[in-house]
């Protein structure tokens, strides 16, 4: 298989992924806010124990959010390991590297599944403690501690991952200009996410919208650009070729009007 050929083979399943995962955004997106809806006369809600409370009176939708919390982060890795094997070829190192990184993201969905298991148990204990509940608040903070910490080193591969095949991204002149500015700016966003937990001890959720964002446009600009990777390459090269069987024919005509 020739070089083009291989890459346009992962660029078609980078579109399919890339619907995927913002298919799947869309999906963490619209469940988590339903549940937080579903809570929202509840006393606390508003405070640091949210989750706690949607887990204990929304567990529905609650887990389901989770669920597609654990696929994002599956989605965000598969599109590091695709595109980073896509852009292999041209940028061997910085394409491998995301590539690599890209498989981290498995601490993401440890994190997302143990904020499922462990918080969802500990919002139906907190829906039947009466007394208890503030003893069930303070180890709900104790696991937000443990499941933040898996997030933090996910952000900090994946934004790595995300700023090596942006950076690689900006310099190929095949990769559309847009793409790889998202694919940059999704670098920074990882990091800043990062940023604030570890430096100011705060979590930035302004950021991680403007994050799911961006994920979730790539992933649309990506599918729209090469669902069909094959068939426009080849269109492309048709072109250029009559354009240039062009200038050779109006050449031609020109040497024998000289003539």
């Amino acid at each position: 298989m020739t070089t083009r050929g291989a890459r346009d083979v992962w660029l078609s399943i980078l579109a399919r992924w890339g619907l995927v995962v913002a298919v799947t955004l869309v999906g963490l997106f619209t469940t988590f806010f339903a549940a937080l809806g579903t809570v929202a006369s509840r006393p606390g809600i508003g405070g640091d124990y949210d989750e706690l409370i949607m887990a204990a009176y929304a567990p529905g939708l609650y887990r389901l959010s989770m669920v597609f919390d654990a696929l994002g982060w599956l989605g965000m890795g598969g599109l590091l390991v695709i595109a980073g094997l896509a852009l292999s070829r041209d940028a061997p190192v910085r394409g491998r590297l995301g590539a690599a990184l890209g498989v981290t993201a498995v601490t993401g969905i440890i994190g997302a599944f143990v904020r499922m298991t462990v918080v969802g148990g500990l919002g139906a204990q907190f829906a039947a403690a009466g007394a208890d509940q503030p003893a069930i608040v303070a180890l709900a903070r104790t696991v937000a501690g443990i499941i933040s910490a898996f997030f933090e080193a996910g952000q900090l591969t994946q934004g790595l991952g995300f700023l090596a095949l942006g950076t690689a991204a900006l310099a190929m002149p095949w990769m559309p200009r847009s793409i790889a500015w998202l694919l940059t700016l999704l670098a920074f966003t990882s990091l800043g996410l990062l940023a604030g937990d570890v430096f100011l001890g705060v979590f930035l959720f302004p950021i991680l919208l403007l994050h799911i964002f961006l994920l979730a446009a790539t992933g649309l600009l990506i599918s729209r650009r090469w669902w069909n990777a094959s068939a426009q390459e080849d269109r492309e090269d048709r072109e250029h070729r009559g354009d240039r069987d062009q200038r050779g024919q109006r050449g031609i005509e020109g040497d024998n009007t000289g003539r």
